[in-house]
């Protein structure tokens, strides 16, 4: 919250652009108050697959993974004012790989928070979302998840105007991004569909 209010002070901002701040900020108080724990994908092979992911995926496909699935989801849905980000997040404790791609995407409610969340998760679940978690992840709020990706829909805690999709992508890139600046969010608003 003080840095959205330095920022406000030292320079005038889109609302956009704040709230593509307050998203990641959001984020990031989600990520603490879970323990920096992630969802994980289950389904891979070997001995440990957590570690060694039997399908590495690259910094492309990881980011592709989760874009590709907001935009359909944006799309499915016909959200307005919508913007986002993606990152890179460890898949454990250590902030060592692998890592996943993790997307936030904010969207403006209409009407009814609950029905429009709703109305959200049915028309994910028509292009191929289930319903709840992938085997063995947990999590809150209103949880879909298709290909070893999870959404989870919710608000953004400091406007209730607006909703927020959280994506998390599977843990299967082997890059180490400790110091490359990619676990900073990226702005990727437009490259998601205006509706």
């Amino acid at each position: 919250m003080q840095m959205l209010r330095a920022l406000s002070v030292t320079k005038p901002r889109p609302r956009s652009h704040l709230r593509s701040l307050q998203i990641a900020c959001a984020a990031t108080a989600l990520a603490f108050t879970t323990g920096g724990c992630v969802l994980l994908n289950p389904r891979n092979s070997g001995p440990d697959p957590l570690d060694h992911p039997a399908h590495p995926l690259t910094d492309d496909q990881a980011i592709g993974q989760v874009v590709e699935l907001a935009k359909q989801i944006d799309d499915a849905a016909q959200m307005d004012g919508v913007d986002g980000g993606v990152s890179f997040a460890s898949c454990n404790d250590q902030g060592d790989p692998p890592y996943q791609a993790t997307l936030t995407m904010g969207f403006l409610i209409h009407g009814d928070p609950d029905a429009y969340f709703q109305t959200v998760a049915n028309a994910m679940a028509v292009h191929g979302w289930n319903r709840g978690n992938v085997p063995g992840g947990h999590s809150h709020g209103t949880t879909l998840n298709r290909d070893g990706v999870v959404a989870n829909i919710g608000f953004i805690p400091s406007d209730h105007a607006y909703g927020v999709v959280h994506l998390y992508g599977e843990c299967r890139n082997m890059t180490d991004h400790h110091r490359d600046g990619k676990t900073n969010g990226t702005d990727i608003t437009a490259q998601l569909p205006q509706h």
